[in-house]
């Protein structure tokens, strides 16, 4: 999600590329807005729950378990930041494209599919810790 301001109010974007709806057959609207006032509420109500006397011993074990990446995990982490590697390379190459003077229209829409492929990976690559 992607905090943005519309008309003087503080949302939350949620797009969905139409690339990964249509590999993976999926009916889902492109881009989704939430109020931020709308959520904020009751996402602090539901915070405040997890770490109330009753939940604590819980919250902090399945954190804690979060922390422990499986073999699986850190591999699907590992091709994500390789993939993410390729993509700053391809958009380099393109910017020296670019530079060389290539049709900017072109040049451009070809970033725009690497840069949307590089945060996909990117989100992917956060569910893992690194392995430095």
């Amino acid at each position: 999600m992607q905090g943005t301001f519309a008309h003087e109010t503080a949302r939350y974007r949620c797009r969905f590329p139409s690339e990964d709806a249509l590999a993976n057959r999926i009916e889902h609207l492109l881009t989704v807005y939430v109020k931020e006032d709308a959520m904020v509420p009751r996402l602090d109500s539901w915070i405040a729950e997890l770490f109330d006397e009753a939940n604590l011993e819980t919250t902090c074990e399945a954190l804690a378990m979060i922390g422990e990446a499986d073999d699986e995990s850190e591999a699907r982490a590992e091709t994500a930041r390789r993939k993410i590697a390729d993509c700053d390379q391809r958009l380099a190459k393109y910017r020296q494209t670019l530079d060389a003077g290539a049709d900017a229209t072109v040049v451009a829409g070809w970033m725009r599919s690497r840069e949307s492929a590089s945060g996909l990976n990117r989100s992917s690559a956060l569910l893992s810790p690194a392995t430095d």
